[in-house]
């Protein structure tokens, strides 16, 4: 079964996850209405977003809201999912700047 990674996260943006939402990236030439005939269930009802030009990204991929646990692990165990990241919804953190002041940006070996 496929693990579910988290949402990524980083020091310069704020960060919230929406629950039971999730990005369903399919292996490279896997549709996803290959993926629901696989699960043997059509979730296409839950789909808030998908992305499937093969020419823009590297793998057709999905945002779907999960309302069933047990959906998910369908989800899960197809061999055809490339991987399972939690949604997030990033937003910059706002750190004004005083006029002439450089910003407070942390050298590489700070980080």
């Amino acid at each position: 079964m496929h693990p579910i990674e988290p949402a990524n996260s980083d020091w310069h943006l704020k960060v919230y996850t929406p629950p039971d939402q999730y990005e369903i990236h399919l292996k490279p030439g896997y549709t996803i209405a290959q993926h629901f005939e696989t699960i043997g269930k059509d979730l296409s009802q839950q789909i808030k977003r998908r992305w499937e030009d093969p020419e823009d990204f590297e793998y057709v991929h999905f945002l779907i809201h999960v309302t069933h646990r047990s959906d998910l692990d369908l989800i899960r165990r197809d061999p055809e999912v490339a991987y399972i990241i939690e949604y997030a919804e990033y937003q910059v953190i706002d750190d004004t700047m005083i006029e002439g002041e450089a910003p407070n940006i942390p050298k590489h070996d700070e980080l």
